[in-house]
This record gives C-alpha cells, sequence and structure tokens, in this order.
C-alpha cells in the first residue's frame, strides 16, 4: 500500500487556484457572521463554493491514479482542505468504513491534517474510527500500524465531525483558509 503524506509533492506553488475577482474574494472573507450557523450554509461552505465555482482543478477523476496525481500536485494548504473535504462526505454521507477502503493511501494523512489544523476532538475521534477498522482488517500492512495507533488512542467523547461540533471545526477551517489565501486564490 502507497501511504500518502501530507508532505509529499507540491508544498507551496499554487498549480490549481481559483480565478475569482478580489472584491468578490474579499467580501467573502469578511463575510464572518457564525451567528446563525447553518452546517450547510455558513461562511466556510460559502467559501468553499467560491473557491470551487473558480477553480481551474479537475472535475472528475478516472481512477486512484489520479487521485494521487492531483495530491501531489496540490500545495499544502490545499491538500488540507480537499482531504477534509472528502472525509466530510465520506463521514456524513456514507460510512466511514468506505472511506478507509476507497482512499487507503491517505488514511494516515489524515491524522497529519487534523493535527495541523488543531481540531484535536476531531483526531482523537479518527484515530479511535481507524484504529477499529484496522483491527477488524485482514489487510497484513495496515495491521502493522495497530501498535503505533494504539499508543496514540484517546477514547473519544464526541463522535467523527460530530454536528455539535462542526461550527467549530468551520471556524477554524475558514480561519486556516482565510490565512493562507495567497495558495488558494490567483
Amino acid at each position: 500500500m502507497k501511504k500518502l503524506s501530507l508532505n509529499d509533492g507540491n508544498q507551496n506553488e499554487l498549480i490549481y487556484y481559483s480565478d475569482c475577482k478580489k472584491g468578490i474574494i474579499d467580501r467573502c472573507l469578511n463575510d464572518n457572521n457564525w451567528d446563525n450557523y447553518d452546517i450547510d450554509d455558513n461562511p466556510y461552505t460559502r467559501l468553499i463554493d467560491l473557491i470551487d465555482d473558480h477553480s481551474n482543478a479537475p472535475n472528475s477523476f478516472t481512477g486512484f491514479q489520479d487521485f494521487e496525481d492531483y495530491w501531489l500536485k496540490l500545495n499544502r494548504c490545499q491538500k488540507i482542505i480537499w482531504l477534509f473535504g472528502m472525509l466530510n462526505v465520506y463521514v456524513n454521507s456514507v460510512i466511514i468504513d468506505e472511506f478507509f477502503y476507497n482512499f487507503k493511501p491517505f488514511i494516515f494523512a489524515v491524522i497529519e491534517i487534523l493535527g495541523e489544523l488543531g481540531l484535536t476532538d476531531e483526531l482523537e475521534a479518527y484515530r479511535e474510527e481507524l484504529y477499529y477498522f484496522i483491527e477488524d482488517s485482514e489487510d497484513k500492512e495496515l495491521i502493522s500500524f495497530l501498535d503505533t495507533l494504539k499508543q496514540n488512542i484517546v477514547e473519544s467523547n464526541i463522535g467523527l465531525l460530530d454536528e455539535r461540533n462542526m461550527k467549530k471545526t468551520h471556524i477554524q477551517l475558514f480561519k486556516y483558509v482565510s490565512d493562507h489565501k495567497q495558495l488558494f486564490f490567483k
């Protein structure tokens, strides 16, 4: 199994970007009202929609090699936001086990991104989910990571990407993109 890391490939170059008028970007970044938070419509989701709607990134992938090639071209900040988005889709629309199966080379990179974002609750919940997934696996290569994971397991009090925690998570992600906007917008 190839194990992809946040440190693989491009780190700072803007290969894929959102080409959007500066005024629109500024308005979106200044849309910092979290009072009427909605999990599907909030400043973070609107910012991600803006990035996606004006992006030069590919719209579809034909095989896993396309995902890997894409990962290697994304800069570090884009990797974090993209992989978080993929994880979010699987946790909230499918099931986490499908993410582990379909994105096996990325499963340890998620630990890196959650750590870099400072999302401690999510990191603990993810490690726990991953540990139980690997424990039930017959994949010898994955099983070799059990001892390392077990050392870092802290019983999580909140589910992975639990709605009760998502406002805090979205605020953190919004701040991350805002602080690194030069790595998303041209």
